[in-house]
């Protein structure tokens, strides 16, 4: 709990395979991935994945509101509204969403067309971060930011408590 790793790497190195052995989408062809003395993958783990807020490069984004793409909720009376409002803020969603006439019910557009890949990036991180889950994966998640944005985030990021997380980028 409360970890904060980097993994760093040139394109190609591996970084986001090393991903996909920890979250268990990809079996080693040796060895094992190991937790507290126990296999990952072992039945002793049935819920290891369900641990995890992955965000990846390219994040899908659903031809619906921004408030159900960061939720993934569509029932309003579940919905966590300061939860939801204190994410736009620490990333810098805010502004975007007041200044749409729709606020949060914005539509996103089929694959987020109606978002640039920045902000669609920042929706990813939003669902992650809403999902409270105590993994947090961050896969070259922040490379469509500039470099203010990106370092506002992720410094905004290290704050979180009880919070594994860790960042792979080539930077």
């Amino acid at each position: 709990k409360n970890l904060k790793i980097g993994i760093f790497g040139k394109s190609g190195s591996g970084k986001s395979t090393l991903i996909d052995l920890i979250v268990g989408l990809k079996n080693p062809t040796s060895g094992k991935i190991v937790l507290d003395n126990n296999m990952i993958l072992d039945e002793r783990y049935p819920n290891w994945i369900s641990k995890i807020a992955y965000v990846s490069q390219r994040t899908y984004i659903f031809n619906t509101s921004l408030r159900n793409n960061i939720t993934l909720v569509s029932d309003d009376k579940i919905i966590d509204q300061n939860k939801f409002q204190k994410i736009l803020e620490i990333l810098d969603l805010k502004e975007f969403v007041q200044e749409k006439k729709e606020k949060e019910f914005y539509l996103a557009g089929e694959f987020g067309n109606h978002l640039s890949g920045g902000q669609r990036q920042k929706i990813g991180l939003a669902r992650a971060i809403y999902s409270d889950r105590p993994i947090i994966i961050l896969d070259e998640s922040t490379n469509s930011l500039d470099d203010e944005s990106e370092i506002n985030i992720i410094n905004q990021v290290k704050k979180f408590e009880n919070k594994t997380i860790l960042f792979i980028t080539h930077n």
